[in-house]
């Protein structure tokens, strides 16, 4: 993603990056954490997305204070060094509130792709 922080003298804009890996390691952690929503050990009475609803908002404030930081100083910042943090306090506290701390450090995301004997398996059941 590309910022135009600010014109050159001659009204060119000059871009800022947003690289790849601000985008995708965040959004692996993001989906890590929709994951443990779906399997945390109040899914069942209580119906929604909080982990992922809070780490969103954060993301999206980290986006925000990331671009104010270039833009108020007018020098690329890694978006990491901000990005981070706020994701892994915003997860950590939505699982502080909810006294989920050692559910969230313990989980674990389970195999759940067919080898190719249970997929041949699959399909020779629905041809039948």
């Amino acid at each position: 993603l590309m910022f135009p922080p600010s014109q050159d003298g001659c009204g060119n804009m000059e871009f800022s990056m947003l690289g790849l890996g601000d985008i995708v390691v965040p959004g692996v952690t993001i989906s890590l954490l929709a994951k443990f929503d779906t399997e945390r050990p109040d899914a069942k009475k209580s119906a929604g997305w909080t982990y992922l609803n809070w780490t969103m908002l954060s993301y999206a404030l980290s986006l925000i204070t990331t671009v104010a930081v270039m833009l108020i100083w007018n020098h690329a910042q890694p978006a990491l060094l901000y990005i981070v943090p706020y994701i892994i306090a915003s997860s950590f506290l939505t699982a502080a509130v909810k006294r989920q701390v050692g559910a969230l450090m313990n989980f674990k995301v389970e195999d759940t792709m067919l080898s190719l004997d249970e997929l041949a398996e699959s399909d020779k059941a629905k041809s039948d």
